[in-house]
Protein backbone atom coordinates (compact mmCIF):
# COMPACT_ATOMS: atom_id res chain seq x y z
CA UNK A 1 0.00 0.00 0.00
CA UNK A 2 1.13 3.61 -0.78
CA UNK A 3 2.07 5.76 1.90
CA UNK A 4 1.60 8.99 0.46
CA UNK A 5 -1.56 11.67 1.22
CA UNK A 6 -5.04 10.48 0.28
CA UNK A 7 -7.26 12.48 -1.80
CA UNK A 8 -10.93 12.27 -0.62
CA UNK A 9 -12.84 9.38 -0.99
CA UNK A 10 -15.08 6.27 -0.40
CA UNK A 11 -12.92 3.30 1.30
CA UNK A 12 -9.90 4.49 2.80
CA UNK A 13 -7.11 2.90 5.66
CA UNK A 14 -3.99 3.50 6.99
CA UNK A 15 -0.79 3.84 6.10
CA UNK A 16 1.17 2.21 8.30
CA UNK A 17 0.68 -0.50 11.63
CA UNK A 18 -1.85 0.33 14.98
CA UNK A 19 -0.89 -1.63 17.85
CA UNK A 20 -0.45 -5.12 17.41
CA UNK A 21 -3.66 -7.42 17.64
CA UNK A 22 -4.60 -10.22 16.72
CA UNK A 23 -7.82 -9.02 14.46
CA UNK A 24 -7.85 -6.46 11.43
CA UNK A 25 -10.43 -3.95 12.13
CA UNK A 26 -12.97 -2.67 9.67
CA UNK A 27 -15.66 0.48 10.48
CA UNK A 28 -18.62 0.39 8.88
CA UNK A 29 -21.55 2.98 8.99
CA UNK A 30 -24.04 1.89 11.47
CA UNK A 31 -27.31 3.68 10.56
CA UNK A 32 -28.61 5.73 7.42
CA UNK A 33 -29.21 5.26 3.75
CA UNK A 34 -24.69 4.89 3.56
CA UNK A 35 -25.40 1.83 5.98
CA UNK A 36 -27.96 0.42 3.83
CA UNK A 37 -25.81 0.67 0.38
CA UNK A 38 -22.71 -0.39 2.57
CA UNK A 39 -24.22 -4.23 3.28
CA UNK A 40 -26.05 -3.86 -0.64
CA UNK A 41 -22.25 -3.54 -1.66
CA UNK A 42 -20.75 -6.48 0.21
CA UNK A 43 -23.78 -8.59 -0.53
CA UNK A 44 -22.90 -8.01 -3.98
CA UNK A 45 -19.00 -8.75 -3.30
CA UNK A 46 -20.07 -12.16 -2.13
CA UNK A 47 -19.65 -11.15 1.46
CA UNK A 48 -21.93 -11.88 4.14
CA UNK A 49 -21.48 -9.72 7.61
CA UNK A 50 -23.00 -12.34 10.85
CA UNK A 51 -24.33 -10.32 13.38
CA UNK A 52 -24.88 -12.49 16.38
CA UNK A 53 -26.42 -10.15 18.40
CA UNK A 54 -28.49 -7.30 16.69
CA UNK A 55 -27.96 -4.87 19.43
CA UNK A 56 -24.04 -4.91 19.72
CA UNK A 57 -21.84 -3.30 17.14
CA UNK A 58 -19.51 -6.17 16.44
CA UNK A 59 -19.75 -8.39 13.47
CA UNK A 60 -17.62 -10.89 11.51
CA UNK A 61 -17.48 -11.71 7.40
CA UNK A 62 -16.61 -15.02 7.72
CA UNK A 63 -15.61 -15.27 4.41
CA UNK A 64 -12.87 -12.85 5.67
CA UNK A 65 -10.83 -14.83 8.41
CA UNK A 66 -9.73 -12.68 11.12
CA UNK A 67 -11.65 -9.68 10.28
CA UNK A 68 -13.63 -7.96 12.70
CA UNK A 69 -16.25 -5.49 11.63
CA UNK A 70 -16.93 -2.44 13.49
CA UNK A 71 -20.64 -0.74 12.93
CA UNK A 72 -19.86 3.06 13.67
CA UNK A 73 -21.53 6.52 12.73
CA UNK A 74 -19.70 7.85 10.07
CA UNK A 75 -18.24 10.77 11.71
CA UNK A 76 -16.63 7.85 14.38
CA UNK A 77 -15.02 5.93 11.16
CA UNK A 78 -13.14 8.82 10.12
CA UNK A 79 -11.70 10.00 13.99
CA UNK A 80 -10.76 5.98 14.81
CA UNK A 81 -9.08 5.26 11.74
CA UNK A 82 -6.64 8.32 12.72
CA UNK A 83 -6.44 7.22 16.14
CA UNK A 84 -5.98 3.33 15.16
CA UNK A 85 -8.45 2.10 16.96
CA UNK A 86 -9.57 0.40 13.38
CA UNK A 87 -7.87 -0.55 10.26
CA UNK A 88 -9.60 0.61 7.52
CA UNK A 89 -13.82 1.36 6.42
CA UNK A 90 -16.23 2.61 4.25
CA UNK A 91 -16.95 6.08 4.55
CA UNK A 92 -18.62 8.89 2.88
CA UNK A 93 -16.29 12.15 1.07
CA UNK A 94 -17.69 14.49 3.51
CA UNK A 95 -16.88 13.13 6.67
CA UNK A 96 -13.24 12.44 5.51
CA UNK A 97 -13.30 15.49 3.67
CA UNK A 98 -14.00 17.25 7.07
CA UNK A 99 -12.29 15.01 9.69
CA UNK A 100 -9.13 13.79 8.52
CA UNK A 101 -7.64 16.67 8.39
CA UNK A 102 -5.16 16.05 5.80
CA UNK A 103 -4.03 13.32 7.74
CA UNK A 104 -1.09 11.56 5.80
CA UNK A 105 -1.48 8.63 7.49
CA UNK A 106 -4.73 8.08 5.79
CA UNK A 107 -4.89 6.03 1.95
CA UNK A 108 -7.98 6.37 0.01
CA UNK A 109 -8.13 2.82 -1.51
CA UNK A 110 -11.37 3.45 -3.63
CA UNK A 111 -12.97 6.67 -3.90
CA UNK A 112 -15.60 5.56 -5.99
CA UNK A 113 -17.73 3.34 -4.87
CA UNK A 114 -20.81 3.67 -7.09
CA UNK A 115 -23.30 4.73 -4.16
CA UNK A 116 -24.20 7.79 -2.07
CA UNK A 117 -24.02 10.51 -4.34
CA UNK A 118 -24.76 14.06 -2.88
CA UNK A 119 -23.16 16.91 -2.97
CA UNK A 120 -22.53 20.39 -0.70
CA UNK A 121 -24.97 23.22 -1.54
CA UNK A 122 -25.13 26.65 -0.42
CA UNK A 123 -29.07 27.42 0.34
CA UNK A 124 -29.83 31.44 -0.07
CA UNK A 125 -33.16 33.07 0.54
CA UNK A 126 -35.03 34.17 -2.48
CA UNK A 127 -36.40 37.51 -0.63
CA UNK A 128 -35.53 40.59 1.19
CA UNK A 129 -31.59 41.37 0.53
CA UNK A 130 -30.98 38.14 -1.31
CA UNK A 131 -33.86 38.54 -4.07
CA UNK A 132 -31.36 39.36 -6.94
CA UNK A 133 -28.29 37.00 -5.57
CA UNK A 134 -27.75 34.05 -8.33
CA UNK A 135 -24.50 34.16 -8.33
CA UNK A 136 -21.22 33.47 -5.52
CA UNK A 137 -19.88 36.82 -7.31
CA UNK A 138 -22.98 38.49 -6.16
CA UNK A 139 -22.98 36.61 -2.94
CA UNK A 140 -19.57 37.93 -2.33
CA UNK A 141 -20.29 41.22 -3.32
CA UNK A 142 -23.21 42.46 -1.41
CA UNK A 143 -22.20 45.67 0.93
CA UNK A 144 -23.66 44.19 3.80
CA UNK A 145 -20.50 41.76 4.89
CA UNK A 146 -17.99 43.67 6.69
CA UNK A 147 -16.14 42.89 10.18
CA UNK A 148 -18.92 44.15 12.26
CA UNK A 149 -21.82 42.33 10.52
CA UNK A 150 -20.33 38.93 8.70
CA UNK A 151 -22.18 36.64 6.00
CA UNK A 152 -23.58 34.01 8.69
CA UNK A 153 -23.48 30.32 7.64
CA UNK A 154 -24.63 27.63 9.64
CA UNK A 155 -23.47 24.12 8.89
CA UNK A 156 -22.26 21.16 10.22
CA UNK A 157 -19.03 21.47 7.79
CA UNK A 158 -16.80 23.78 9.18
CA UNK A 159 -13.50 22.89 8.08
CA UNK A 160 -14.86 21.96 4.49
CA UNK A 161 -16.44 25.40 4.60
CA UNK A 162 -14.09 27.37 6.24
CA UNK A 163 -11.47 25.83 2.93
CA UNK A 164 -14.48 27.02 -0.02
CA UNK A 165 -15.72 30.45 1.28
CA UNK A 166 -11.35 31.28 1.67
CA UNK A 167 -10.57 29.71 -1.68
CA UNK A 168 -13.47 31.89 -3.21
CA UNK A 169 -12.59 35.45 -2.04
CA UNK A 170 -14.71 35.70 1.14
CA UNK A 171 -13.40 38.09 3.71
CA UNK A 172 -15.60 37.99 6.20
CA UNK A 173 -17.68 34.79 6.95
CA UNK A 174 -18.49 33.57 10.46
CA UNK A 175 -19.72 29.81 10.66
CA UNK A 176 -22.02 28.72 13.10
CA UNK A 177 -23.73 25.28 14.08
CA UNK A 178 -26.87 23.71 14.20
CA UNK A 179 -27.71 20.35 14.80
CA UNK A 180 -30.38 19.30 12.21
CA UNK A 181 -33.45 21.83 10.47
CA UNK A 182 -30.43 24.03 9.14
CA UNK A 183 -32.91 26.15 7.09
CA UNK A 184 -34.52 27.26 10.28
CA UNK A 185 -31.72 29.39 11.47
CA UNK A 186 -32.10 32.04 8.72
CA UNK A 187 -35.92 32.30 8.84
CA UNK A 188 -35.10 32.82 12.97
CA UNK A 189 -32.70 35.69 11.71
CA UNK A 190 -29.74 33.74 13.48
CA UNK A 191 -27.93 33.15 10.07
CA UNK A 192 -28.15 34.57 6.63
CA UNK A 193 -27.52 31.20 4.57
CA UNK A 194 -26.77 27.64 5.02
CA UNK A 195 -24.46 24.65 3.39
CA UNK A 196 -25.45 21.63 3.91
CA UNK A 197 -25.64 18.15 2.32
CA UNK A 198 -27.87 17.56 -0.41
CA UNK A 199 -28.88 14.22 -2.11
CA UNK A 200 -28.64 13.59 -5.70
CA UNK A 201 -31.34 15.24 -7.25
CA UNK A 202 -32.79 16.95 -4.54
CA UNK A 203 -33.15 20.78 -3.89
CA UNK A 204 -31.97 22.75 -1.23
CA UNK A 205 -34.62 25.19 0.66
CA UNK A 206 -35.89 27.54 -1.79
CA UNK A 207 -32.17 28.16 -3.10
CA UNK A 208 -30.61 30.26 -6.08
CA UNK A 209 -28.56 27.48 -7.48
CA UNK A 210 -27.93 25.33 -5.57
CA UNK A 211 -24.26 25.96 -6.39
CA UNK A 212 -21.95 22.78 -5.39
CA UNK A 213 -19.30 23.26 -2.72
CA UNK A 214 -18.00 19.91 -2.26
CA UNK A 215 -15.58 20.23 -5.31
CA UNK A 216 -14.21 23.63 -5.35
CA UNK A 217 -13.67 23.11 -1.35
CA UNK A 218 -11.01 20.44 -1.95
Amino acid sequence: MDDEAASPGGAIARAFKSAPRDALRMGLPSKGRMAEDTMDLLKDCALSVYKPNPRQYVAKIPQIPGLEVWFQRASDVVRKLRYGDIDLGIVGADMFEELADGDPDLVVCHEALGFGQCHLALGVPMTGKFASVDSLDKLRSMPDWTAETPLRVVTGYHNIARRFFASKGFKHVVLLSADGALEAAPAMGSADIILDLVGRGAECWAVRGPWRASKPAR
